[in-house]
């Protein structure tokens, strides 16, 4: 998946095998760092996630 490519909160629960309020307390806690809001809903950079899964 290329850097520059963002994911949804679902789409990263869904690969994670986790409920979207898992991925929240990953943001929260800052595991993914670079996350943001965009129009009310979060992205997650697919580097982030990249990142904590290595």
């Amino acid at each position: 998946m290329s850097d520059d490519t963002s994911l949804t909160l679902q789409q990263v629960a869904e690969r994670l095998k986790v409920s979207q309020n898992g991925v929240q307390i990953l943001i929260d806690r800052g595991d993914l760092p670079n996350a943001y809001r965009q129009g009310g809903e979060w992205r997650i950079p697919a580097g982030d996630l990249e990142a904590w899964e290595a």
